[in-house]
């Protein structure tokens, strides 16, 4: 099939983009785990970023 193969997407919602990186923020320490279980299996990687356009945003 034409596209992308093995792709996994995460959708949330949040006020703002962050850093997940940032210094207030604490990660959970199975995600940090679970990371580097299957960080040598990971041949490549992106992200990409959509933003909502609601009603409010859309006035401004």
């Amino acid at each position: 099939m034409p596209g992308d193969q093995d792709v996994v997407c995460l959708e949330w919602t949040d006020q703002a983009l962050q850093t997940p990186t940032r210094a207030d923020h604490e990660l959970p320490t199975e995600a940090l785990e679970l990371g580097a279980e299957v960080r040598s299996l990971i041949e490549s990687q992106r992200i990409e970023f959509m933003e909502l356009l609601t009603p409010e945003k859309f006035q401004k």
